[in-house]
């Protein structure tokens, strides 16, 4: 079952996010790999609830995806980027992480699903068989 399950999850991941489904393995993250953030994420993640009978209630999205639109301080932003950038350049470690971000990977999904429930907020979701192990 496990095996439909995750083959199920990577379809739906790749078909949201119109990719070929060879490009999704457990370890593949939703905005690392994918580019999924903002109302994306929100989106994503309201179809995944829909589509699998899983109860998000736990997910607090904004610890794993930023949001879209531009902020009032955007103009700011814009003039301080290259320095920005130059800073991120020096500073070794994936972007993702240096926001304060959790990733979420496929595997993630996978384990939410099995579960019925989102139970992880600080880190990733061990799968079923992981916790029997």
């Amino acid at each position: 079952m496990t095996d439909h399950l995750e083959a199920r999850v990577r379809k739906f991941v790749a078909e949201f996010c119109s990719v070929r489904p060879e490009r999704i393995d457990r370890q593949t993250t939703l905005l690392g790999n994918l580019g999924v953030d903002g109302d994306d994420a929100v989106e994503l993640f309201m179809a995944f609830e829909k589509e699998f009978q899983v109860d998000l209630s736990g997910l607090d999205l904004s610890k794993h995806f930023g949001s879209e639109g531009m902020s009032l301080l955007a103009p700011i932003y814009l003039l301080l980027l290259p320095i920005h950038l130059i800073i991120c350049a020096i500073r070794r470690g994936k972007p993702l992480l240096r926001g304060g971000l959790v990733p979420i990977r496929v595997a993630d999904l996978i384990a939410a699903t099995e579960r019925g429930k989102w139970v992880c907020e600080d880190g990733h979701n061990e799968s079923v068989d992981d916790i029997e192990a």
